[in-house]
């Protein structure tokens, strides 16, 4: 059986287009893989300002820094700033309270 001339050009078209297809597959599939970061500019100094200000007059620190006993009594650990508190910390029991009115 011959095989007609449309054929043969469709045959030649598919096994010309065939690595180039893959190269663009190849290509495409790189573009969408998460890359590593770049380097990253120097902070904003005025940003960073600001959000100090905004941590500072929010209170933020009063909740989400954990406390240590100090010489003057409690402040606040800043070695640890906004971390929250540790899990494993053990909080006192509750004090007893005089039956109310």
């Amino acid at each position: 059986m011959k095989r007609s001339s449309l054929m043969r050009t469709l045959d030649i078209v598919v096994v010309l287009a065939l690595p180039v297809l893959l190269l663009v597959g190849i290509h495409s599939a790189r573009a969408t893989e998460p890359r590593a970061p770049e380097a990253t500019a120097a902070p904003d100094e005025q940003k960073l300002a600001r959000g100090k200000y905004l941590v500072t007059v929010a209170g933020c620190n009063d909740c989400h820094t954990p406390w240590n006993m100090g010489p003057k009594g409690p402040e606040p650990d800043m070695s640890r700033m906004l971390s929250g508190h540790p899990q494993s910390a053990q909080l006192p029991p509750a004090p007893h309270l005089p039956e109310g009115p």
